[in-house]
């Protein structure tokens, strides 16, 4: 994070007619006169925006009752972020308990001046912008900027927050971004509940690891805790899981039901967290597509010789040598033979790398800036903010998240097109198994089974052996 020196600055115009979320009415900064201001710039596709959330809400715990007050300024990449609809179920999938405004059209981002994702603007108790921070920011950093706008320096540093009671586990799903599946099993990451669950094929629930509320645990499924778990892969007798905002792989003994934490991501030479978000396997080695700090990460199945695979760390889309090329925010990984098929959800770009040659090509995509919903050659074809693949039958299955519908990409006559689905509000995890795909619609709460064969599409629904044996 960079934070510009406390001074006077300017005095910003009033905020512009726009739509809110979290509020009864719109907010006025007239109205606000007296208190100290952060209007945060983020976007929900945006996985540095969702890291720099947790400072403003320990700021808003920190401050609470103070003359402060906190907006989150939604300033979309991508024109499928538009809709009031999504925006609705992104902020309660992000988790923002503030008021939010609906910048679509980046006109508070002009006025602010910014340049990116996330940035903060603190405006002074008269109504001036005093400090801007740049980047991902740090919780102690923001409070002292903010005990120095609101004359707190003597205040306590925090209050402890009160332990969360024990919660029963829900019934149903909520935000589901992560799917594995082999015949007999299939493995959902209900990443709204921080659990992971194993079901039949049809949907009835075989145990269920973690959940409700966020930690850090290991232990049996009852006691173990994630924090926002998304990738899964089945190895063997192991569910290997890919725990998001914990920054680490944890392992799932399929036998036992115990859970362990099979390597912590320690952050990169910048001090960057990783986000691990989607796993593969190949042999003995694992790979990690790490959305925050742009790279691919390896490490043996056991856990050891974890380091950087591919990425310079830079967000963009640059062919080339692995150490030399660059992803932007890789959320899918699938190994199909000799390849490496990666999802770069910012380029909205298939790409490929070879273990072979260790050379990154793309296979559809053109920019940070180009995307949409076109069919046709790889030179053609254009994505909006995917984040999933699967491989099957020597092609691969796209979750094309902000177009809310599947792709599929033949890479021998080089050709994406669109596939006939369900009306999907949010699809962002896909796995598949002999015959057959599994699909979560993240913002629907549900999950998915495509039989390829015959074309059709059953939604499933979570059956309890036990309801009162699985409460947690």
């Amino acid at each position: 994070m960079r934070l510009t020196p406390c001074t006077h600055g300017v005095r910003p115009p009033e905020f512009p007619e726009l739509p809110w979320i979290n509020v009864e009415q719109s907010l006025c900064l007239s109205d606000l006169l007296g208190q100290v201001v952060v209007l945060g710039f983020w976007s929900s596709s945006c996985i540095r925006c969702q890291e720099g959330l947790p400072a403003m809400r320990r700021a808003m715990q920190r401050f609470e009752g103070q003359a402060l007050k906190i907006i989150a300024v939604h300033s979309p990449r991508f024109p499928g972020e538009h809709d009031l609809d999504y925006l609705h179920n992104a902020v309660e999938r992000v988790g923002v308990p503030f008021a939010v405004a609906i910048d679509n059209d980046h006109r508070l981002a002009r006025t602010f001046n910014v340049r990116e994702l996330p940035t903060l603007a603190l405006i002074d108790p008269h109504g001036y912008v005093c400090r801007v921070l740049r980047g991902v920011p740090e919780p102690l950093q923001l409070i002292d900027a903010l005990e120095d706008l609101l004359g707190l320096t003597d205040a306590p540093r925090s209050t402890p927050p009160a332990p969360m009671p024990a919660q029963p586990s829900p019934a149903s799903l909520s935000f589901p971004a992560g799917i594995s599946a082999r015949d007999d099993r299939v493995a959902i990451a209900d990443t709204g509940h921080h659990r992971i669950i194993l079901t039949a094929p049809d949907g009835e629930v075989i145990d269920c690891f973690g959940g409700p509320e966020p930690g850090f645990e290991d232990g049996p499924a009852d006691r173990a805790r994630f924090f926002s778990p998304r990738g899964l892969v089945f190895v063997e007798n192991q569910l290997l899981v890919a725990d998001t905002a914990n920054h680490a792989i944890r392992s799932i003994d399929l036998s036992s039901s115990e859970v362990n934490t099979l390597a912590r991501l320690a952050d990169d030479a910048s001090g960057e967290h990783h986000a691990p978000w989607s796993l593969t396997r190949q042999c003995s080695w694992l790979f990690v597509a790490c959305a925050s700090t742009h790279t691919i990460l390896r490490l043996h199945t056991d856990g050891s010789d974890v380091g950087r695979f591919a990425g310079t760390g830079d967000e963009d889309r640059i062919d080339g040598h692995r150490r030399s090329a660059a992803f932007a925010q890789p959320t899918g990984l699938q190994v199909d033979g000799e390849e490496l098929i990666i999802i770069d959800s910012t380029t909205s770009a298939l790409r490929s790398l070879n273990m072979h040659s260790n050379r990154v090509q793309t296979l559809i995509g053109k920019s940070l800036f180009e995307h949409g919903l076109v069919d046709g050659t790889s030179r053609d074809a254009l994505m909006q903010h995917p984040r999933g693949i699967a491989v099957h039958g020597g092609r691969v299955y796209i979750a094309d998240a902000l177009n809310r519908t599947l792709r599929c990409f033949d890479p021998k006559r080089q050709e994406l097109h669109t596939l006939d689905t369900p009306a999907f509000e949010f699809p962002t995890a896909i796995a598949s198994t002999e015959g057959s795909l599994w699909v979560c619609d993240t913002h629907a709460h549900t999950f998915w089974h495509h039989d390829i064969d015959t074309g059709t599409w059953t939604r499933l629904e979570l059956t309890w052996p036990d309801q009162a044996a699985m409460a947690r």
